[in-house]
């Protein structure tokens, strides 16, 4: 590629790609520091009493800090609290999924074979591979349900 087409693909001036191609290692370029804004002063009203009281709304949030003689525009307690709102989104996703509780367990020892959807198949397929006792259960809840099904008297 020429030295134009590589600035113009990177978004860079010609000069700019010429260094980074004629450099031996790659130039490493400091992240620039955030400057502070007129809303550092609230956060920590924003996010340590207010967000945690649960309060979400941007508006109202921008209302109170403005009594508080907060200068700055709404938008920058909206782009504030979207982000806060993404931080709790990832922390909600990233969660362990809740292990199922014995109930739900039992319900599906339960139910016929062919009444599972494919999870909760793999679900019970896991079980039984991983926990021996649980393998002894679903076998002898099995016989049992066949047994109240069939209205037999006794295991054969």
């Amino acid at each position: 590629m020429s030295l134009r087409r590589i600035a113009r693909t990177l978004g860079l001036s010609r000069g700019t790609a010429q260094r980074f191609v004629q450099a031996s290692t790659f130039p490493e370029r400091p992240l620039p520091k955030p400057l502070p804004t007129s809303l550092d002063p609230f956060k920590s009203y924003l996010h340590r009493r207010r967000w945690l009281e649960g309060c979400r709304n941007g508006q109202q949030l921008f209302r109170e800090i403005q009594e508080r003689d907060f200068c700055g525009s709404c938008s920058w307690v909206s782009r504030y609290v979207t982000g806060m709102r993404r931080d709790m989104a990832e922390q909600i996703a990233s969660r362990p999924c809740k292990p199922p509780s014995s109930r739900t367990v039992t319900a599906l020892f339960l139910r016929r074979p062919e009444d599972l959807n494919s999870s909760e198949t793999a679900f019970i397929s896991h079980l039984r591979e991983t926990h021996p006792l649980m393998k002894t259960v679903c076998d002898l809840s099995g016989r049992f349900l066949s047994m109240v099904r069939q209205r037999a008297a006794g295991f054969r």
